[in-house]
């Protein structure tokens, strides 16, 4: 049994599930004294962004995204952009993707340059267009230009290809989708300061749900955090310059934090990141007991036969989806749940291994588009973080701030 102060972040992988109810009883526990704000700092990860993307800025950017997102088959997505499922749940529509062709392609000119998929350099092009921003109304594979979806359009590629970036080459491979806003009460976006409503909204949020909530606009569904689409425009070239050239910005430093752990059972911080499907109390920030399932994976109501009610379900990633995994937890009474990663057959290197999805690597929970939003908290953390707080003597307390 561990005792754990959870903060929540963020993640993202896909599966669907019901809305589930919880007990009176465990919704209580989250009803806590307001916490104060945790402090801005990145406390894991050396991040590297720009605010035209790394298409923009070399041409061996552009060899670096052929050789690591355009790696699969002829077909296979790169990256997209605009929500995949409209309002009325038609996944034919509003979606701009960029496609591996297996055409290559000169990028640069004279000795500098590169041959890649012509399915990259058109995503290049297209990072680098601008236009009104506004949702976008028709399909693309492989456009040039964002078109309807103008500077918004851009703007959010260029996050995904920053994003991508920063979980294939940190090491441990956190990556900046789960760095989460604080503080942004005063911050103006498009000369616009943010209205108290606006700053509620955003605090708490990490990256990635930012990137999400700007596919859901560009596939014509609602603008997110009461944001017009100059403010979401802004907030995410804000994102995007965060760490221009690896070096924190202003705005990073004062309204950016890194989600994280500590506890009795491990000395200092350890990260961790949120998921895009759990519900989030204030600042992401929840306590109480933490018990290990078995079977370990928590996939079904079997694992749950001695779970006490009320305590904080830590459950290891596989076998089933992030999504019922803490549906199950939810089910079975859990006043949380925390994910830590997998280990291959072979075992975790002894030095993490960048890019890897695994050990010791943070991964983003998320689930299909439209999937209800649970209502416990979630969050993911690292398998040495999950062990020491599995085999830690009990009770292990623990403060976990996302």
């Amino acid at each position: 049994m561990t005792t754990l102060h959870l903060r929540k972040s963020i993640g993202r992988s896909p599966c669907r599930g019901a809305l589930l109810l919880i007990p009176l009883a465990i919704a209580a526990t989250f009803a806590e004294a307001a916490v104060a704000a945790p402090s801005p700092g990145v406390v894991a990860g050396g991040f590297c962004t720009y605010r035209t993307g790394y298409l923009s800025t070399s041409t061996q950017a552009a060899q670096w995204i052929n050789t690591y997102f355009a790696a699969g088959s002829v077909g296979s997505e790169i990256f997209h952009v605009g929500n995949v499922e409209t309002p009325t749940d038609d996944p034919t529509t509003y979606a701009y993707t960029w496609r591996k062709t297996g055409t290559p392609v000169p990028v640069g000119k004279g000795r500098n340059a590169v041959l890649v998929d012509s399915g990259v350099a058109a995503l290049g092009q297209a990072v680098q267009s601008g236009g009104r921003p506004r949702a976008f109304s028709t399909n693309a594979t492989n456009p040039t230009d964002m078109g309807t979806g103008g500077i918004l359009g851009s703007q959010a590629l260029t996050e995904k290809v920053n994003q991508g970036f920063s979980e294939v080459f940190v090491t441990p491979a956190t990556g900046f989708s789960g760095l989460s806003f604080v503080d942004m009460e005063g911050v103006a976006l498009d000369g616009v300061p943010l209205t108290p409503a606006q700053a509620a909204a955003l605090n708490g949020q990490a990256t990635l749900q930012v990137r999400e909530a700007a596919d859901v606009a560009l596939g014509g569904g609602p603008l997110p955090y009461g944001l017009s689409f100059g403010q979401l425009k802004s907030l995410i070239d804000l994102v995007n310059g965060s760490f221009e050239s690896c070096a924190p910005s202003g705005f990073a430093q004062a309204h950016i934090y890194q989600p994280y752990v500590t506890s009795s059972a491990f000395a200092g911080r350890r990260p961790s990141t949120v998921s895009t499907f759990a519900s989030k109390p204030t600042y992401n920030t929840f306590s109480g007991d933490v018990v290990s399932v078995s079977p370990s994976t928590g996939c079904d109501a079997s694992s749950y036969s001695t779970f006490p009610v009320g305590k904080i379900a830590l459950i290891e990633r596989g076998a089933c989806t992030f999504y019922q995994k803490v549906s199950v937890a939810t089910q079975a009474g859990a006043s949380a749940a925390i994910i830590f990663n997998s280990a291959p057959a072979a075992g975790c290197p002894t030095v993490p291994t960048p890019g890897a999805n695994n050990c010791e690597a943070l991964v983003g929970m998320g689930a299909a588009t439209g999937s209800p939003l649970l209502p416990i908290p979630a969050a993911f953390v690292q398998r040495s973080t999950g062990v020491a707080l599995r085999d830690g003597t009990a009770p292990v307390t623990a403060f976990v701030q996302q």
